[in-house]
């Protein structure tokens, strides 16, 4: 596959310029590349030179358990719903005597969500006040 063209030609980067750094520095510019906007080692250290913003991204690892456990209540829901839907139209296709049955199921099945977005609330609110004591 062949590279966009440049409708304009002074955006071209046109002069080379040579740079050596020992192996913790490159290092460490390899460690950044992964953890910023950049594409390459040579993009971040020519937006260091000529002072452009470039983003670093972090990642905060104590809230990847919530984020896992959000996840999985997602899911629930989701799955909850299916279940919801399919007994509805269990209910819709039923007899007179096996429709008070299939209500229950439904009772049940809003009973968990309630149980869910309990769990959800507890989860939001430990997380608002983590990031408000930032």
């Amino acid at each position: 596959m062949t590279r966009k063209k440049i409708s304009n030609r002074e955006e071209l980067l046109s002069y080379k310029v040579g740079v050596r750094f020992d192996e913790k520095t490159y290092n460490k510019l390899k460690a950044w590349v992964q953890q910023t906007n950049a594409s390459s080692i040579g993009e971040l250290v020519r937006k260091i030179v000529t002072k452009e913003p470039f983003t670093f991204y972090t990642k905060d690892s104590t809230m990847e358990g919530p984020t896992n456990e959000l996840i999985k209540i997602r899911k629930d829901l989701k799955s909850i719903g299916v279940n919801i839907n399919q007994i509805t139209h269990s209910y819709h296709n039923a007899e007179e005597t096996r429709k008070a049955f299939h209500a229950l199921k439904i009772v049940e099945q809003y009973n968990e969500i309630g149980n869910k977005i309990s769990l959800l609330w507890k989860l939001v609110t430990d997380m608002q006040r983590k990031w408000s004591a930032k």
